[in-house]
Formats: structure tokens, C-alpha cells, sequence
């Protein structure tokens, strides 16, 4: 595992199939728009040493991102963002 340095946290982005098609009132969210939704929170799997307020296993509302691409043990592509503090909107409870 990567341990993110001083202020970045190591992010596991949602895939499509994790969000809701639907939102609480009703409304169909269109497959093509899921991606953009997904691209924008994920859960944190590990946090730089002047972090305070996030902790792993919280699930994050970012804002920017950095991505990197990483290998799991069987070869799949597992994509990860390493994603400041300052670009964190908000942790989903």
C-alpha cells in the first residue's frame, strides 16, 4: 500500500455501479451521467500525517484530482486519486 505524504489523502474512487440510479425523489440519473458523479467521491484508504479531520473508511466529496493507475495482485488496473486536503468538499455520512 502507498502511505500519502503531509497533506493527501489515497482515495478509491466509486465505480459506476456504486451510485444510485435514482435519486431519494425519484429522478433517473442517465448512465451517461453516473461517471461524472463517480468521479467525484470515493472512499479513503489511507491519510498523510497533518491530517486531521479525515480518517480511513470515510467516503469524500472531492473536488480536483490527481490519478494514478495501480496493479492489484492479479493484474487488474485499480484506479486510485491522490487528492489534497484543501480539495476535499465534504465527507458523506
Amino acid at each position: 500500500m502507498i502511505s500519502p505524504l503531509r497533506d493527501y489523502t489515497l482515495v478509491k474512487p466509486d465505480k459506476p455501479g456504486d451510485v444510485d440510479r435514482k435519486t431519494s425523489s425519484g429522478l433517473y440519473i442517465a448512465p451517461s451521467h453516473l461517471d461524472k458523479v463517480n468521479a467525484t467521491q470515493g472512499e479513503v484508504l489511507a491519510v498523510g500525517s497533518e491530517i486531521k479531520d479525515i480518517k480511513v473508511g470515510d467516503v469524500v466529496i472531492f473536488n480536483q484530482r490527481i490519478r494514478i493507475i495501480l496493479n492489484d495482485d492479479l493484474g487488474e488496473n485499480i484506479e486510485y486519486f491522490f487528492i489534497k486536503e484543501e480539495n476535499i468538499l465534504g465527507i458523506k455520512k
